[in-house]
């Protein structure tokens, strides 16, 4: 092995944690930024000749919170229900559950 081809192999290894190096310090930098989405760093190491092997960045992941997206559409399907009255109303879904619910918490356990 040469030493250009190890300096090329390391040299290809130092790029690569940099860009994940700089990644990290972005994620921690805006952790308490509303909307921010986490970012992680896809690496694949490549020959590079008969003596070691490259690293290369192939790109970058949004890593999204699975809980907080369930919590997000939710909370919109929730807002874009009508708000009426349970007492008055006899038409919606919602209402007709939630005189269900009431009425189900009136009645007497058998046990």
């Amino acid at each position: 092995m040469s030493l250009s081809d190890a300096l090329s192999i390391a040299m290809s290894g130092l790029r690569a944690n940099q860009a994940a190096m700089a990644l990290v310090s972005s994620n921690v930098a805006n952790a308490e930024t509303p909307g921010y989405v986490r970012k992680t760093l896809n690496q694949v190491a490549t020959n590079s000749g008969a003596y070691g092997t490259d690293v290369r960045t192939i790109g970058v992941n949004r890593e999204l919170d699975q809980y907080i997206q369930a919590q997000l559409r939710t909370e919109t399907s929730g807002a874009a229900m009508p708000r009426c009255d349970p007492t008055s109303c006899s038409n919606c879904r919602a209402c007709t559950a939630t005189r269900v619910r009431s009425a189900r918490s009136r009645m007497p356990s058998t046990g």
